[in-house]
């Protein structure tokens, strides 16, 4: 089966997300047969876009569904594995770490955001609408059934040693992501975006910013610029997407 994405006029990323054809066990590793068959996302970008340098660490991300959850599988190259940030919902991205931005109605409005470290910390929360549109944040809320694994392919918190890199998988419930009585299956296609913070000359220093679909500046809470992901009903492996 081969299927295409609509491309249109639009200049945003796409993704077509295919269903896990087996089930997954959230452990933080990506070795299952159900990844290996999906397809990873095109790579990330500075988030200003444009002529911007390229980043310097690799980032390999790849997403399936099923009718529970959304899962996330991400390799982060990183040569020095820093995350010392303990506790739910604190302030993730003051060291390096992996975002993620949902936002399932498309309408910029009530989206959700979640921060990653390697050692496995959350931050999780709920956005009422963007910071430039007078929009604050809700981060008492604590996404109901989420699982997180991580693993490290090298050694936390060491600098005398060279790591490798990291491993990142998640399972978000699709049903958390809905307001009111909203149903998973009345949103087929939802806008997302992936951040990774790094901070190349160490904390305290300019972080970079690469994301999956660029912004045009140092702002991800941009929706309307954000990448399209297509849930399709077809197992990974069973399609060629075009």
């Amino acid at each position: 089966m081969t299927l295409c994405l609509a491309s249109g006029a639009q200049t945003q990323p796409s993704y077509a997300c295919l269903r896990a054809p087996s089930p997954i066990k959230v452990d933080g590793s990506l070795s299952e047969k159900a990844w290996q068959l999906a397809q990873p996302l095109s790579p990330l970008q500075d988030i200003r876009g444009g002529d911007m340098p390229s980043p310097t660490k690799a980032t390999s991300l790849k997403m399936l569904w099923d009718d529970e959850y959304l899962y996330i599988g991400a390799y982060l190259e990183e040569d020095d594995i820093i995350a010392n940030i303990t506790g739910r919902d604190e302030i993730i991205w003051k060291e390096n770490d992996f975002e993620v931005f949902l936002d399932p109605d498309g309408d910029g409005v009530g989206y959700f955001e979640f921060e990653f470290s390697a050692k496995g910390e959350i931050l999780d929360l709920m956005m009422s609408k963007p910071y430039s549109q007078g929009g604050n944040f809700y981060s008492h809320w604590d996404c109901p059934g989420l699982q997180i694994k991580t693993s490290v392919d090298g050694t936390l918190n060491k600098h005398s040693d060279k790591d490798k890199g990291w491993t990142l998988e998640v399972a978000i419930p699709r049903k958390a992501m809905m307001w009111g009585f909203d149903e998973p299956s009345a949103y087929p296609t939802w806008r997302m975006n992936f951040s990774r913070v790094e901070y190349l000359n160490g904390p305290g220093k300019p972080e970079e910013n690469w994301v999956w679909s660029p912004t045009g500046k140092v702002d991800i809470h941009i929706p309307s610029l954000w990448g399209w992901v297509h849930f399709v009903d077809v197992n990974a492996g069973e399609a060629i997407i075009k």
